[in-house]
């Protein structure tokens, strides 16, 4: 029984020495598919932002209409903003000129 089990494991070591011989040749084929996915990745990427660039202009009109639409939505509160303060005035001189008289 010792000679059987001598003999799976001298098996067994031929086959692990076999496997860990091929480790380095595997991790060299790894590391190769590794870098070449690298660089089709690396290239797709650079294709697309050059494809991005390319494509991209800056479109001046739209800009522009924003920043004046921006301008008159400022000039129009500032207006409103007045006419609610002449208001308020106006409201507070005629409530304190109606009380000097006793009608309120």
């Amino acid at each position: 029984m010792t000679l059987d089990k001598s003999i799976s494991l001298t098996k067994e070591l031929a086959l692990l020495k076999k496997s860990i011989g091929d480790i380095p040749k595997n991790l060299r084929n790894d590391s190769l598919l590794v870098n070449e996915n690298l660089q089709k990745s690396i290239s797709s990427i650079n294709e697309g932002l050059h494809n991005l660039n390319s494509s991209s202009s800056i479109n001046w009109e739209e800009i522009i209409t924003r920043i004046c639409i921006a301008a008159f939505t400022l000039f129009l509160c500032q207006i409103f903003y007045q006419i609610y303060r002449y208001n308020q005035n106006v409201a507070a001189y005629l409530h304190s000129k109606s009380s000097n008289f006793g009608t309120l």
